[in-house]
């Protein structure tokens, strides 16, 4: 074999390779078939548990949440308090950005809280029960706190 052989050959060689890794990277339907709930499904089926993302803990009479933006809302959606239990939300600031930062909590007095680097936490005592909603100054991403008593 002469070298015109072995560098037509190796170009066609990468060509193939390049046009198969476009297509599988490219393909939304193939690109689908690999999500995380998929990879999730594999590792669970064989008794493997992913770690997820804790996102509450109490300490001594102070409930922390780390609340971040997921889907376009806040998480976690769903926020259950109880009623006089101080609770500190610290929001993440890698994912919680643009009017995100600016927090409305309906219902519990809090209005256009906005959340800085250095100032990412939400301190407040629920005092009345039911179920309220928080949200951006724009009403967009959206979370629901439900304080029991």
């Amino acid at each position: 074999m002469n070298w015109n052989n072995i560098i037509k050959y190796s170009a066609v060689t990468i060509v193939i390779v390049l046009a198969v890794t476009f297509i599988l990277t490219q393909n939304p339907t193939i690109k689908s078939l690999i999500t995380w709930n998929s990879i999730k499904e594999v590792q669970t089926s064989k008794g493997l548990e992913l770690p997820e993302k804790e996102t509450e803990k109490q300490i001594d009479n102070l409930k922390q949440i780390s609340v971040s933006i997921k889907d376009y809302n806040y998480y976690p959606n769903v926020i259950k308090l109880k009623k006089g239990v101080p609770v500190s939300m610290i929001f993440d600031l890698k994912t919680v950005t643009g009017c995100y930062k600016s927090v409305n909590i309906y219902g519990l007095g809090i209005a256009n809280k906005v959340m800085t680097q250095g100032n990412n936490v939400l301190t407040f005592t629920p005092e009345k029960t039911g179920k309220f909603t928080m949200q951006c100054a724009m009403g967009m991403g959206k979370a629901t706190i439900i304080v029991e008593a």
